[in-house]
């Protein structure tokens, strides 16, 4: 049997846990490809957030201090002939021509992504589902998947990264946004191998924003961590538009970055978060050094909010920021080892997260006795939700894991878990669906990765199956799953 592929969640850390827990086999790579090493090591603060980030610059800044940024003159090396033969499509210049990204012109035909198909056999049952099947000559790569839906909840966006030959071997990698069921609505293309001195990213898309994270600036040289940048803005912009440049950052990771309609989120070269509004580009600080020492465990952004949960040592929570607020604690209350918050999600309507609470505190710990899924409707007032939260009903196979964070959409919420399990709830009553994974011996046959986003009719994830589609041998590719037709759910007791 083939091993199935290791599928990693969109912020990066690797499915350790799960893969120990179901079987599934893998390698990590927590190096050049780790897409949010930031995720490990970041400490926050419990001040304002109005200082500017010291050694950080927006891009203006960026060029005025006469750093290499790129820039549209003449240059003998990109204007070489083999740097500018793809026709249709304009190389960028901003970051490094020796990257060979390109955007396309106008008028140019954007590449197709793929069709959805019926899921694998060897797959979740009883359900409707489909998987998406990339063209011929094309493999799908899960890191950085984001799914945006707009504020109804009846329209999907993706946003994907395709390598063709092979993820391994790619020669040409292509980040594509697509309508779920309509066409490609932009592109940008890297014509050259994922491996080198030069290594782009899809970072996030949320809001109509789209994050492309670039690292190096030389593919014939080792990978440079010091030269580090986000590429994007609209969606519907050049993706290839350098809107943000590190300085200096760490020297062994790559950095994340979280957008939505009003902030770039960055995460710090010490691993703390800022964030900039696009209309300005200056940064300022989101969460610096922890009181408890606690450090980040997942980052949720919406409109001009930030949530950013933190844990360490049997403690942890969540805490929000937006400019006229500064930093507060949402859910979380010092040195409080009976309880915890975590998997926060939010479409911007309702709030839910995960609740723990032990009989006894513990250190150095996650293991609580029980876990409860919460809803609250949104805001960033910690007195408002201590007196608008409840229990909605008590989790199945509750745990804090960062790839169990919930995603939120028209009235539900959805989430992995610890065994792989699909759950899905309707905040209003409580009901929820199960969709669970093969039992022993064939769980290690697919698998869910982490949930990207839910429409008032399908819920979104990503899934890996020992079944592939002609001509490949396995799947790792994004489902979508109808909520209709996931059969008779149970309630809470009353």
């Amino acid at each position: 049997m083939n091993r199935l592929p290791a599928m990693r969640p969109r912020i990066g850390v690797c499915l350790a846990a799960t893969m120990a827990a179901t079987g599934i086999l893998g390698s990590c790579s927590c190096g050049s490809d780790a897409a949010s090493g930031a995720d490990r090591g970041d400490v926050l603060d419990s001040g304002p957030g109005d200082a500017i980030v010291p050694d950080q610059q927006p891009v203006s800044d960026a060029k005025e201090a006469g750093k290499d940024v790129g820039s549209e003159g003449s240059d003998p090396v990109c204007d070489k002939e083999d740097h500018i033969s793809l026709p249709g499509w304009k190389l960028n210049r901003e970051w490094s021509c020796a990257c060979r990204m390109f955007d396309p012109q106008p008028g140019t035909e954007l590449p197709d992504w793929g069709r959805w198909e019926k899921c694998p056999s060897i797959g979740p049952k009883n359900v409707d589902c489909r998987v998406i099947v990339p063209p011929l000559g094309s493999q799908l790569g899960t890191i950085g998947a984001s799914v945006d839906v707009d504020p109804n909840g009846g329209h999907a966006r993706l946003a994907l990264i395709y390598a063709s030959p092979t993820r391994e071997e790619a020669q040409r990698r292509a980040v594509m946004v697509f309508d779920a069921d309509g066409p490609t609505r932009n592109a940008m293309i890297i014509d050259r191998s994922n491996k080198g001195g030069c290594q782009v990213h899809l970072g996030d898309m949320h809001q109509g924003k789209v994050a492309v994270r670039v690292t190096g600036k030389d593919p014939l040289a080792p990978l440079d961590f010091g030269l580090q940048a986000v590429m994007g803005g609209n969606f519907d912009g050049p993706l290839g538009k350098l809107v943000y440049q590190w300085d200096q950052p760490p020297d062994a990771w790559t950095l994340s970055a979280f957008v939505s309609s009003d902030l770039l989120v960055v995460a710090t070269p010490t691993f703390e978060r800022a964030a900039a509004d696009w209309s300005t580009m200056q940064m300022k600080s989101v969460w610096e050094k922890d009181p408890e020492g606690l450090q980040v465990d997942g980052t949720v952004v919406f409109g001009n909010n930030v949530f950013v949960g933190v844990s360490g040592a049997g403690l942890g929570g969540i805490m929000s920021w937006n400019p006229g607020d500064g930093l507060r604690p949402l859910f979380r209350n010092l040195g409080d080892r009976l309880e915890r918050a975590s998997n926060f999600g939010t479409d911007g309507k309702d709030m839910v997260w995960t609740l723990g609470r032990r009989k006894e505190p513990q250190y150095k710990t996650a293991l609580y006795d029980e876990h409860y899924l919460m809803t609250a409707p949104f805001t960033t007032d910690p007195a408002v939700v201590a007196s608008n939260a409840r229990v909605v009903r008590a989790e199945h196979d509750g745990f804090f894991v960062p790839y169990a964070a919930y995603r939120v959409g028209c009235g539900h919420a959805a989430h992995i878990t610890f065994k792989s399990d699909l759950v899905v709830v309707r905040l209003s009553d409580g009901a929820q669906w199960i969709v669970e994974r093969f039992p022993p011996p064939d769980r290690d046959s697919w698998a869910f990765d982490s949930v990207l986003g839910l429409t008032c009719d399908e819920v979104f994830l990503g899934l890996g199956s020992n079944e592939g589609y002609y001509p490949g041998t396995s799947t790792v590719s994004i489902a979508r799953i109808r909520i209709d037709s996931l059969g008779e759910p149970s309630f809470p007791p009353p």
